[in-house]
């Protein structure tokens, strides 16, 4: 939390830490300097568990259903 008369940025990107500083870096550049500054990469599911407050996510222990895919005809 900012302290008072402060500011805090935070948000996800959704690319590689490259693309990240070619695109939000320039605009992260002209905030005034006078704080920390902290980007990480994360792979998606670590994202999903830094965003759930480091709780690690719920494996049903005997989950045998795989019926996601779904195939259609040819056109």
């Amino acid at each position: 939390m900012p302290m008072y008369g402060g500011y805090e940025v935070s948000g996800v990107y959704w690319g590689s830490l490259a693309d990240f500083n070619a695109t939000i870096a320039p605009l992260v550049n002209n905030l005034p300097q006078d704080g920390i500054s902290d980007v990480r990469e994360y792979g998606f599911l670590d994202l999903l568990v830094v965003l759930a407050g480091s709780v690690p996510l719920p494996q049903p222990e005997n989950y045998t259903e795989h019926n996601t895919f779904v195939s259609l005809p040819p056109l």
